[in-house]
């Protein structure tokens, strides 16, 4: 719907597999929305026969990290942080990340992904390797129980900044996480 690739979506083998594979597309985690947010890193030199597409991606994984700011590097008005000359025959995505110590996040040694932590407001989460139910009890630090759910999305929007306990149970096991709302 966006006009470019002269209409076609491709989804592209390694993309998939790293994606199949637990990663997650930094550029995409931070901006949702395919048609507003291209993401074109192909060559900057414009062509009329040339197929505009992301190919410079930042896969990232992990329960206590989340992407905090993604520009795409480059030499003209399509990049937000330009660099003159630019030495590159495409542009280049910046990701950064916030790596949360673990006195705010306990490290789950099985499996757990919850993210983005922090949150402004939405949580998914996912147990790699298991295709049971799973169980969601969320807390705040008093020890109350502020929502039950076996939805993978939930939504922290209506509840203040602050830290949450995740309680998960799946199969035979039960964790707690913290997330982290902005």
């Amino acid at each position: 719907n966006n006009g470019l690739h002269f209409g076609w979506e491709v989804e592209w083998p390694t993309s998939t597999m790293c994606l199949n594979a637990g990663l997650f597309d930094s550029y995409r985690t931070y901006f949702t929305d395919e048609v507003l947010f291209t993401g074109e890193t192909w060559t900057p030199w414009l062509s009329i026969n040339e197929v505009y597409d992301r190919i410079d991606i930042v896969y990232f994984v992990g329960n206590n990290v989340t992407v905090t700011n993604v520009e795409i590097v480059g030499p003209d008005v399509a990049s937000s942080f330009v660099i003159t000359p630019y030495e590159s025959d495409h542009r280049a995505v910046l990701s950064t990340f916030n790596l949360l110590t673990t006195d705010l996040i306990e490290v789950n040694k099985n499996a757990i992904n919850i993210y983005p932590n922090p949150t402004d407001g939405l949580i998914n989460l996912n147990v790699k390797g298991y295709n049971g139910t799973i169980n969601i009890q969320v807390y705040d630090l008093s020890g109350r129980i502020l929502q039950t759910t076996n939805n993978t999305t939930i939504s922290l929007k209506d509840y203040a900044k602050g830290i949450y306990v995740f309680k998960v149970s799946y199969g035979d096991r039960v964790e707690e996480l913290k997330v982290v709302k902005d």
